[in-house]
């Protein structure tokens, strides 16, 4: 689960992701009970009920080998959609939030409406993931609790009617205008996996441009992840995580038929056996 620790990490992981009885960690259905084939049944119960419930989901995670912390601060949007939103309280956030800092552990948040998104930014999280229904309030809040937003627009795309697209790409343009600093992040959800080329494009259409989605998985994504101390640029002294492109131009335009060979901490893996080096 953590590999590469000898020069950082490579995989941080926040083993489940955690919400009050009936929110986004819930996999209990009235059709078929507590049977969520996507659930590993060996891992630590992700559900809490009240504020010392939340520390000790949280102490829960951190016993497994949680590197974050992941909270439902809204339902699923399937469930939204249905009428039930079941959210944790203003002192189990703030609780779990203390409670994952005592232990090392930065939170993000699974938000998808403004209330959701200000109380966990009021609560501490380091980010809001999805942020659909943002507004100008909640992205000050964001902005003045030096909270992320991280978008998932592809991720979200398709999952309701064009409404939700739209709602989701103003969201994108008032944290833009509020400067709210957003990573990109491809959800890697449990159906049809999107990638994460496709969020780069998405963010570049979104207003980001080719150079800010660029960034937003790179350099950005470093500093959200407390990573940048080693990582996310081309510097000295970094680890030489990098990609060689076909052509001079910084660009998303057939970025995947562009990419001719791909490093890792320096190590040479895409192509293995380097023809790309020898015609580049």
């Amino acid at each position: 689960m953590r590999a590469g620790w000898i020069n950082g990490p490579d995989l941080l992981v926040s083993v489940g992701q955690l919400s009050p009885t009936g929110g986004l960690g819930d996999s209990w259905t009235p059709e078929f009970g507590d049977a969520d084939p996507f659930t590993d049944p060996s891992l630590p119960d992700p559900l809490f009920n009240g504020a010392d419930g939340a520390r000790a989901a949280v102490r829960r995670m951190v016993r497994a080998g949680a590197d974050w912390i992941k909270i439902g601060a809204n339902s699923p949007l399937r469930s939204m959609r249905m009428g039930r939103d079941i959210t944790p309280t203003d002192d189990e956030m703030r609780a779990l939030v203390d409670e994952a800092r005592r232990c090392g552990r930065d939170v993000f948040a699974h938000a998808h409406t403004a209330d959701s998104a200000s109380a966990a930014a009021q609560a501490g999280v380091r980010s809001i993931e999805h942020g659909v229904f943002l507004d100008e309030y909640a992205l000050d809040v964001m902005r003045q609790h030096r909270c992320w937003y991280v978008p998932t627009l592809a991720g979200i795309r398709g999952e309701g009617d064009d409404t939700y697209d739209a709602a989701h790409l103003r969201s994108v343009e008032l944290a833009l205008a509020a400067r709210v600093p957003i990573a990109a992040g491809s959800d890697m959800a449990t159906r049809p996996h999107v990638d994460l080329l496709t969020e780069l494009r998405l963010l570049s259409e979104a207003g980001l441009g080719d150079t800010g989605a660029l960034r937003a998985a790179t350099s950005e994504a470093a500093r959200l992840l407390r990573l940048d101390h080693d990582r996310g640029r081309v510097a000295q002294g970094l680890r030489a995580d990098l990609v060689l492109l076909d052509g001079p131009e910084v660009g998303l335009e057939d970025l995947p038929q562009r990419i001719r060979a791909v490093w890792r901490n320096g190590r040479l893996v895409s192509p293995p056996d380097g023809d790309a080096l020898a015609n580049a």
